[in-house]
Parts: structure tokens; C-alpha cells; sequence
């Protein structure tokens, strides 16, 4: 927002509202990133990244980074614990780069794009992500901010909707499920504004919901929305000329696995502290491990537990067979979980809680903003040096212009019009190698 409290939205240097989420990596040092790596793709295929929505914060062997596999030019295997790692060769070696990684310089891309409009340094921003990403997968995307030197004042969720028949009509569920719960009918409903990737392809199935009017906007670019909202919160967070909040709700039930007992209901509102009492049967012998999982997709056949770690009770005596338990959480704005505590209410045992092992390590981030600042660096560097060319350029063109030459080439002494002519040519020679 301006200093008028107008929203502004900011346009790259070719005049575009939105980059593609592409990033290509070349022998040299300069890694191409959204209209520049799109414009390449069919001459750079496997070096190439794309579709990151579909792996960040994913395991390998996910269902959905097995079935995308098949169809992405570029290479993805598995690393430690079964991370997803995707495969480039930069610079003339092969190298591994994380999802983490590659966002992170899109999001590099978009705080150069608005520090070049004239915005002071860039440092905490409003990230939009799908409604549908869980819990590990908002964690990624907060690190990625994190390696492109970002902090993540609030991650807010954007409607979106994938280019699958079963997954639109799901989204059709959803909104029918919507009702219900409001305890309205359609006819209530006074506008409905399509927002997100993908918003005009469901339209047709909600228009069957809502009788066929013209209650289902397209006034507002999809897109545009989404931005929108995201700078609005940005205003509201930083204490700028806005009033209001939007509203979060857990689109997932968090559960304990066994038994299965909810600890944080879908459809709750956060953030917020959330604590329940159980029973557990425990061996005397090893104590007890008990999950915490995010149940996604519940109601329908395709039911997914994604573990966000688990608990461990220690020392048990025999005499304790059973042993009644209370556990708190809590879940932030980010719709991002964590343990407040565990407790055993009558022997006081040993609890420890093993978070879950696809985070990443502290040396694993550290090697990764290592690595995120020299390609920064290396950028810099590629950055400065296409503007000094251009430079060149148009000095060498002062002097010849594209018909004969310049007026300025009688009055220059012989030996210098010779040096210019070398750099004329030199030039010329780079730039039909780049061609």
C-alpha cells in the first residue's frame, strides 16, 4: 500500500503483474527466474523447475510427488528422510537443491522487483498459500522466506482450486458443506468471489449450486484478489492505514493416532491453545509412543494422516498398566502446530517430544543460507554486469550509430575511435554466441 493507503500492485521490468513460477539454472552463473526461465524451458528441459506447489514440503514417496514424477522434465529423488530433492546441473556439475531452495529465489525475484520500484529494503512480508497445504508444507514455505531473507509476519490462505474432475467436485462439497454448517441455503447468499488459480474452471459447477445468477463475481480478477488481500493484511499486521482482520479456521482435524481422539476440531477457529485427556495402555518394559497427526481429505475415500511427530513416555513401573494423560498445543496464524505440553497427571513420568524429521535441521538450514547467499551473490554479480554492458552499449552506439557514423567519431583522436571500434566488435561477437 502507498503512503496514501492506496493499493499499489508492483510490475516487473517487462510490465507483467505476475511472474511465472519458473526458475532455470545454465552453465554460468546466472540462474534465470520467472518470464526469462519460461521463455527457455524448451531448450533447458531438464534444468528447468516448476510446479512447486506440488513438492514443497513433501515427502518423496507422497502419492502426489509419485504421480507428478512421470510427467516433470526435471529430476526429483529422495534425500534424508525421505525429502524430496530436486536434481540440476549449474555451472557444469549436478547438484541437489531442495523445494525450499528453488522458492526461495522466486521470492528473492519478487523482493528485488519491489525494492527496484522504489520501496525501501524488504524484510517482512504477507505470503499466500492453497487452503489445501499442511502443516509441513506452510512450515517449508516460512524457511524458504527465511533463505531469501524474509520474515513471514503472516501466511493467509488462498482460494485454488487443481486442473482433476474428483477434485472439483470435491471443492463443490465443500461449499454445499459450507451451507450446512452456516445453517443457510443458497438463495441467502448474497454474492460469491471466485479467487485463486483455477477459480473460472469451477465456476460452472457452482453456478449449478447458486440457481444459475449472477451472484458468482466476475468483477475482480482472481489473481488481483488474492494480491490484494495479502497487502491489505500486510497494512493491517504493520499498523498502516487499515482496520480489520481477516479470519483463520483449521481446515483439517488434528487428532492423536491411537486411539483416535481430536484435539483440534476442522472448522476451528486460530489461533488458539487446545488440550484434551486420554487413557494409554503402556509396556512396561519400553513405555509408550503416541502420534500426532493432521488428518486431510476426512470424509472421502482418499483419508490421509500426515504425522506431525509423536510423544514418548519413559521409565515406566510395572505396577502401571494404564496412565491417564493431558496434552496441549497450540496452533498459530500460520495454521502451524506445536506442543504445549504433555502431561502424565499421576505418576509425573518422563515426557519428550520428537518433532517431525522432515523439518529441517539447524546445519542443514545453516548449509542452505550458505548457499542461498552465494547465489545472491553470484546474481549480484550477473546483475551488475548485464547493466554495465548496457552501458557500453549504448556508448559504443553514440559513436556508430546503425547508419555510418556519428558526428562525435571526426573529433576523436585516431587511437581512441580504434579502441571503440575494437569494443564495437567485441560486442558484436558476444552477442551472436548468446544467439
Amino acid at each position: 500500500m502507498d503512503c496514501i493507503g492506496l493499493l499499489k500492485i508492483i510490475r516487473d521490468s517487462h510490465g507483467n503483474e505476475r511472474i511465472p513460477n519458473f526458475v532455470a539454472f545454465t552453465d554460468s552463473d546466472e540462474i534465470l527466474i520467472g518470464q526469462e526461465a519460461k521463455d527457455q524451458v524448451l531448450d533447458n528441459l531438464p534444468n528447468t523447475i516448476f510446479d512447486l506447489k506440488r513438492l514443497i514440503g513433501r515427502k518423496f514417496t507422497d502419492p502426489t510427488v509419485q504421480s507428478s514424477i512421470k510427467f516433470w522434465p526435471f529430476k526429483v529423488v529422495a534425500g534424508n528422510h525421505d525429502k524430496a530433492m530436486i536434481v540440476v546441473r549449474h555451472k557444469g556439475f549436478e547438484k541437489l537443491f531442495s523445494p525450499e531452495e528453488i522458492l526461495s529465489l522466486i521470492l528473492m525475484r519478487l523482493k528485488d522487483i519491489a525494492e527496484e520500484s522504489g520501496l525501501k529494503t524488504v524484510t517482512n512480508v504477507v505470503i499466500t498459500v492453497p487452503t489445501f497445504f499442511n502443516d509441513s508444507q506452510r512450515q517449508a514455505t516460512k524457511d524458504a522466506a527465511k533463505l531469501a531473507g524474509l520474515n513471514v509476519l503472516r501466511l493467509i490462505n488462498e482460494s485454488s482450486a487443481v486442473l482433476n474432475r474428483e477434485l472439483f467436485y470435491r471443492c463443490e462439497k465443500a461449499v454445499e458443506e459450507c451451507l450446512y454448517v452456516s445453517k443457510i441455503t443458497a438463495c441467502y447468499v448474497q454474492e460469491v468471489i471466485l479467487a485463486g488459480a483455477g477459480s473460472q474452471l469451477i465456476k460452472p459447477l457452482l453456478e449449478e449450486i447458486f440457481n444459475g445468477d449472477s451472484r458468482i463475481s466476475e468483477g475482480i480478477d482472481p489473481y488481483t484478489a488474492v494480491v490484494q488481500g495479502a497487502a491489505i493484511e500486510a497494512a493491517i499486521l504493520s499498523g498502516f492505514g487499515a482496520v480489520g482482520k481477516f479470519d483463520e479456521f483449521s481446515p483439517s482435524r488434528l487428532a492423536i493416532d491411537d486411539p483416535d481422539i481430536t484435539l483440534v476440531p476442522r472448522n476451528t477457529k486460530i489461533p488458539g491453545k487446545f488440550s484434551t485427556c486420554f487413557t494409554s495402555s503402556i509396556n512396561r518394559e519400553s513405555g509408550c509412543s503416541i502420534g500426532i497427526s493432521e488428518i486431510e481429505n476426512e470424509g472421502t475415500d482418499s483419508r490421509d494422516y500426515h504425522r506431525l511427530g509423536k510423544f514418548n513416555l519413559h521409565t515406566v513401573p510395572p505396577s502401571s498398566a494404564v496412565v491417564p494423560l493431558e496434552l496441549g498445543c497450540s496452533v498459530d496464524i500460520n495454521r502451524i502446530f506445536s506442543i504445549a505440553h504433555v502431561k502424565d497427571k499421576i505418576l509425573k513420568h518422563k515426557v519428550t517430544w520428537g518433532s517431525n524429521t522432515e523439518r529441517f535441521t539447524a546445519e542443514e538450514m545453516d548449509d542452505m543460507l550458505r548457499t542461498a547467499e552465494e547465489i545472491r551473490t553470484a546474481g549480484n554479480q550477473v546483475k551488475r554486469g548485464k547493466q554495465v554492458k548496457r552501458l557500453l552499449e549504448m556508448f559504443v552506439h553514440e559513436f556508430f550509430p546503425e547508419h555510418g557514423s556519428s558526428v562525435l567519431c571526426k573529433n576523436l583522436d585516431p587511437g581512441a575511435l580504434r579502441k571503440i571500434q575494437e569494443v564495437a566488435g567485441w560486442l558484436l561477437a558476444r552477442s551472436k554466441q548468446v544467439l
